[in-house]
Formats: C-alpha cells, structure tokens, sequence
C-alpha cells in the first residue's frame, strides 16, 4: 500500500500542497451536449423545423448562458438558474426565428429540464472515485444544487461539498464565488492547498487570482473557440480526463 509519502512523491511539484480539489461541473465532469441536442432536435422534428442545426443551437445557448452570467457578475448581480437558462433560450430562439407559439413554456421547461439529463464523460466516475480516495472533492458550479445532487446521485458521482450558485448566492467568475470555496475548506490564508479543476480557461483565471492553483481537462464540447497552448495553467490534462488527473496526481498508486 502506498504511503501519504509516496503519493506526495508523485504530484507534480506545484500542486503538493493541493489537499482538495474544486470542480467545475457542467462539461467538465458532465456531457451536458448529448442530452440538450437530443432534446432539441426532437422538439425541432415535431415543429417541423428539420432545418437547424440543433447540435450549433446548443453550443449557442451555452454560449448566451456563459455571457448572461458574465454581465450578471459584471453588475454584481444575480439570478435564479432556471430564469437564466429561460432568458437565455428564448434570446436563441428568437435569433433563430422561433416564436413562443411554436415553442411555448412547456417545450421550454422540457428543454431546460433536459440538461438535468446530463451524463458522466466515460473518465469521470472510475476518475473521481479514485480521486476521492487522496483529496477532498468539490463541486463549485454555476448550476443549482437539486440538479447537481439529482445527476449525481442517478450516475454514481460522488462529492464531499456541493458549492452550487443558488448556496454561494453568486455565478462563477464572481469572486465571491471563489472565496466562498476557500472559507469552506479553511484555506483562505492558504489557497494554494485548493485547485478549481474545469474545461473553462476563464473559470480558471478567475481562481488563480484568489490563490488557488489551476488544473485544466480537456473536452470535446467545451472552449472550442480557446487556444488553451497560450493560456497558463499549473496542470494541463488534454486526453484521459480525470482518470488521467487521477494517475497524473499519484491517485492510483
């Protein structure tokens, strides 16, 4: 059996004093686009609007989501979630030329609740587990705190804190989001012991100016528009996910 000295050996050299791990949720440890693209292009067949490509409506409904957040955090607001992926839906429906008598509040909800559907990447259970078993592990995300405990708990997903919008009263990249997660896990005078983990280069900049250290994964659906070879992050993982973080933290010696 390996030894707490053994697994502090194999970290890489700039995060051994990392003792918890904070987890962006929606994309990177979840595959919210299979379940949203399904969901739209069955509502879309029925409307008869075969069309669109459902799969880029997606991406540009978590794009609006993304830049929502980011204004609400600018004005130092905040919202509830299922106004904000509402708001946010009908903003690409309308670009899309989509009324609200084609796609009324029922298909709406339909449609939001079908990110609740979201599913593991293959990497994250067997990944977070394993994780578990060194470091204290914890969701931080823009998403609310019934959804996250409802995914989880249908997938296996298992976490020691969930630091949701709706419990930290602030979306991410605020800062207090970030700083609630510190005085959480009483690091405030010592961030460099916590690393936000995410497929988000900006979610990671934002927690790097609180201290804490930075570990980006790679994924399909997220940042696609991000040159991740010019950021600057103290761990960067592009294939493997997190069964790779696990190995690359000595997780499975």
């Amino acid at each position: 059996m390996s030894s707490v000295t053994d697994y502090q050996d194999a970290l890489p050299a700039q995060l051994r004093q990392v003792r918890a791990l904070c987890f962006d949720v929606i994309g990177t440890c979840f595959d919210w686009h299979t379940p949203v693209h399904a969901c739209l292009q069955a509502h879309g067949k029925q409307a008869g609007l075969e069309h669109i490509d459902w799969s880029n409506f997606a991406h540009l409904w978590r794009g609006t989501f993304f830049r929502f957040v980011k204004d609400l955090t600018g004005r130092n607001e905040v919202a509830a979630i299922a106004d904000v992926f509402r708001q946010t839906l009908q903003n690409v429906m309308r670009g899309h030329k989509i009324s609200e008598d084609v796609w009324d509040v029922t298909i709406q909800d339909d449609l939001i609740r079908s990110w609740a559907m979201m599913e593991p990447w293959a990497d994250t259970v067997n990944g977070m587990k394993c994780l578990r078993d060194k470091l204290v592990i914890v969701a931080l995300s823009n998403g609310s705190t019934m959804s996250t405990i409802s995914v989880s708990r249908r997938t296996g997903v298992e976490w020691d804190l969930l630091l949701n919008s709706n419990i930290t009263g602030v979306f991410k990249p605020h800062p207090k989001a970030y700083q609630f997660a510190l005085t959480a896990l009483d690091a405030v005078k010592s961030p460099e012991q916590v690393a936000m983990v995410a497929a988000h280069a900006y979610d990671l900049e934002a927690a790097k100016t609180h201290g804490m250290k930075t570990i980006y994964i790679k994924r399909p659906t997220e940042d696609m528009d991000v040159d991740v070879s010019k950021q600057s992050f103290d761990l960067l993982i592009e294939e493997g996910g997190l069964g790779e973080l696990a190995r690359r933290l000595g997780c499975l010696l």
